[in-house]
């Protein structure tokens, strides 16, 4: 852990009417948060396509990305390791009421937005659910997506995980990130994908809730820097939004 010393800037209300009096305003916890926060995150864990695992504190364990193409992301454990589920198991353990649709005639898409607080439910604070080396604030699933496969004639019934993440890059500084998480039959990422001409309506979404995503985390940046943590905190409260649109 960086132990080295670091200046701090701290508001002071002060109220000549009250015999001079000096409160601090914001409250110091609430000032001390956000750099708090930033010296938790030891660094930018942060790798697309791949979510963090803090029991293993990596990104690129084997546990890191789906199983396989049917599977979701369905929470951490208490010790922080990332689980997968089939798609109709997933929508099953969150109590979704539309699972037939995954194999109704003609093909239907069914997608579930889920609460970050309710992924990390079982996640100790020993092991990571409080900290901001990796805050998954939220997540949307999605499925099913079918992709092209050379040699097969019936395409891959594939799900996908979007989550909307709260880290800090390698300075230290705050970071908001749309991460799409999938395990693509072919060994593609889905950049690669996309870029072939698969799923117009994903890639679109997907340019939608970026843009999104990082005009958040600007105005989140500016507020800070203003010393609005208050609206800075309530601003973050837009992530929901973005992924039901998504």
């Amino acid at each position: 852990r960086n132990s080295a010393p670091f200046s701090l800037a701290l508001q002071l209300s002060v109220d000549p009417a009250d015999q001079w009096a000096v409160t601090l305003d914001p409250p110091l916890a609430e000032q001390l948060r956000p750099r708090f926060e930033e010296l938790q995150a030891a660094g930018d864990v942060y790798r697309a396509g791949r979510i963090y695992c803090f029991r293993s504190e990596s990104s690129d364990a084997d546990g890191c990305i789906p199983p396989a193409p049917d599977c979701v992301f369905t929470g951490y454990d208490e010790t922080g390791r990332p689980e997968w589920s089939e798609y109709p198991q997933a929508l099953l353990m969150a109590g979704s009421e539309r699972i037939d649709d995954l194999f109704a005639e003609p093909h239907r898409l069914v997608s579930l937005v889920q609460a970050g607080r309710e992924l990390r439910g079982r996640q100790l604070a020993s092991f990571g659910r409080s900290s901001k080396t990796y805050s998954l604030l939220g997540q949307v699933i999605v499925g099913y997506l079918l992709i092209p496969v050379p040699g097969r004639r019936e395409p891959v019934k594939a799900a996908m995980t979007f989550q909307v993440v709260e880290s800090r890059d390698a300075s230290g500084q705050f970071r908001l990130r749309l991460n799409p998480i999938y395990r693509d039959p072919g060994g593609k990422t889905l950049t690669e994908r996309l870029a072939e001409g698969w799923e117009p309506s994903v890639d679109r979404a997907v340019r939608i809730a970026t843009r999104a995503v990082e005009t958040l985390e600007k105005q989140v940046v500016e507020l800070r820097a203003a010393g609005q943590l208050k609206e800075a905190h309530l601003r973050m409260g837009r992530v929901p939004g973005i992924l039901r649109r998504l």
